[in-house]
């Protein structure tokens, strides 16, 4: 099983092995880089990488704030997909508005996110 605090009640795991898909955390836990906290639901893919999670507090995932209660996404290469703002914050030349949806292009760069203030593209 994992190398992390799980509600043991919660772990879910792919048909046919032990791979881990999901489940809750009991604890805060550092997983493939990124610090969620206590009440965090994490899913997998079928290699092993953080795919679709719950984040239970604002976490920063590579610079960016995001917002508790909300779906954190990751790309294949370990990058985030999507998340939900919990600040304004400039990511790209962007200044994006707090609490909007932003999403990424599998090469890193911003691909969604509503502005937070009239901007000259």
């Amino acid at each position: 099983m994992p190398g992390f605090p799980c509600i043991e009640e919660t772990v879910v795991t792919f048909p046919g092995g032990m791979l881990l898909k999901s489940c809750t955390l009991s604890a805060d836990a550092v997983i493939q880089g990124v610090d969620f906290g206590a009440a965090s639901i994490i899913g997998f893919d079928e290699q092993g990488s953080l795919w679709r999670c719950n984040i239970s507090r604002g976490t920063v995932i590579a610079g960016i704030p995001c917002k508790a209660g909300t779906e954190v996404e990751f790309l294949p290469s370990g990058g985030l997909a999507m998340c939900t703002l919990s600040a304004e914050t400039e990511i790209q030349g962007v200044i994006a508005k707090a609490g909007t949806l932003l999403m990424f292009h599998d090469n890193g760069r911003l691909f969604k996110g509503d502005t937070a203030r009239e901007m000259t593209f």
